[in-house]
């Protein structure tokens, strides 16, 4: 059932009321196939600003959004989505906060997100994502905040985020690390903080790291994990 609050549609179950002067949608706990749900999205071109929650959307196709590039925020959290493609997000050029946590996202393809240009916020945590690779956030050259926390990240290299100067803000809280190359944020001029659980983080970047202390580990590790 759905229900409208001037331009505001609020739905639960099965959107079974299409407005396309919409310019909010709010979707929980949606009845509708991943096919259904994003063949109604292409009716409602006004929207500014689309959650779906707690629905069985498991795939974002290429093209999904080819009709809502007035998108300011998209919030995809709590879903079962596994597969995103290299243009799935190819027509959100304004989209500034962007909500993939809460799925079962391993992979991130190279360039996936090129297309987001205004993208400041993005938030990816709770997934069950393996490894960053070169590219993965290339184009993104606004971003300020990015949630990489609660995956299972075993290694960033250097190369991982060359393309983000604006960044301030990265949570890298809840992984799995054992391999972080020594000059991996060196680039990263604007930032300044580090929200992490990990030692690895504080001993090149203790300025940056303000939840440890020393007597979080031995200052004599910081040489043999270090590379």
């Amino acid at each position: 059932s759905c229900t409208c609050v001037g331009k505001i549609l609020i739905c639960q179950g099965t959107l079974n009321v299409m407005l396309n002067f919409a310019k909010v949608l709010i979707l929980t706990s949606s009845n509708d196939s991943n096919t259904k749900t994003m063949t109604h999205l292409k009716k409602m071109s006004l929207l500014v600003s689309l959650e779906i929650s707690h629905s069985p959307l498991f795939s974002i196709p290429n093209n999904a959004f080819l009709n809502n590039g007035h998108l300011l925020s998209l919030n995809l959290s709590h879903n079962i989505i596994s597969t995103i493609f290299q243009q799935s997000f190819n027509s959100l050029l304004r989209l500034t906060f962007l909500n993939l946590c809460n799925n079962t996202l391993v992979y991130l393809p190279s360039m996936s997100f090129k297309h987001l240009k205004s993208l400041k916020y993005f938030h990816l945590c709770n997934n069950m994502i393996k490894m960053l690779v070169r590219k993965n956030f290339f184009g993104l050259s606004l971003l300020e905040f990015l949630n990489l926390s609660g995956n299972q990240i075993k290694s960033i290299t250097n190369d991982v985020f060359v393309d983000l100067p604006e960044l301030r803000e990265i949570d890298i809280e809840f992984n799995s690390l054992y391999f972080v190359a020594k000059d991996v944020f060196d680039n990263l001029h604007n930032l300044n903080l580090i929200m992490t659980d990990d030692v690895l983080f504080y001993c090149k970047y203790s300025h940056l790291v303000p939840k440890l202390s020393k007597d979080n580990f031995e200052e004599r590790k910081c040489q043999s994990i270090l590379y």
